[in-house]
């Protein structure tokens, strides 16, 4: 008896899963059942795909912009190291002019360099941030994302370019 019973149950269970119901529309098949906004969903969607592809884009040229900018601010800071090392082995070859000169040039390096210290780390932040809004299909929060990565890209290029420059100047006093 409890077989049945269970059987009997199993069966009813089954039975009323799977009774479909229809949306309510306005009796219409197809496109025009009342689903309009999946359409629209849809163009939005893809308006935010485009606009990540377009940053995308710009990010990875701006990134490869940054690398190279950074090498080359790493290859004067060795020359202007090499500099120093010989100027310290001969003292009296710089006057107290010169030497206040490069003092404050140094400075400006400082402050140059606390300028890319401000932005250090943020695109990493974002890139997190980037890849848990890929995971969960935000594709606005997503292209928010690439547009806040590209211009701290834009930042630190702008400081690098105003590092490298300072560093041509003092390369020149020395």
């Amino acid at each position: 008896m409890k077989k049945i019973l269970a059987a009997f149950l199993v069966l009813l269970m089954l039975a009323s899963g799977t009774i479909a119901y229809a949306a309510p529309g306005n009796g219409q098949s197809g496109m025009g059942n009342g689903h309009g906004g999946e359409m629209k969903d849809s163009d939005i969607d893809q308006q935010h795909r485009n606009r990540m592809r377009e940053t995308a884009k710009l990010a990875k040229s701006t990134n490869s912009q940054l690398n190279e900018l950074r090498d080359e601010v790493r290859d004067k800071l060795h020359q202007i190291r090499d500099e120093i090392r010989l100027l310290k082995q001969d003292p009296e070859s710089l006057t107290e002019e010169e030497i206040s000169e490069i003092r404050e040039k140094l400075e400006l390096l400082g402050d140059d360099r606390a300028q890319l210290a401000g932005t250090h780390g943020l695109i990493r932040g974002e890139t997190l941030r980037l890849r848990l809004y890929k995971r969960t299909k935000d594709l606005a929060g997503a292209a928010q994302c690439f547009d806040k990565i590209y211009e701290i890209q834009e930042e630190r290029i702008k400081a690098l370019k105003e590092l490298s420059s300072d560093l041509d100047e003092l390369l020149k006093l020395l």
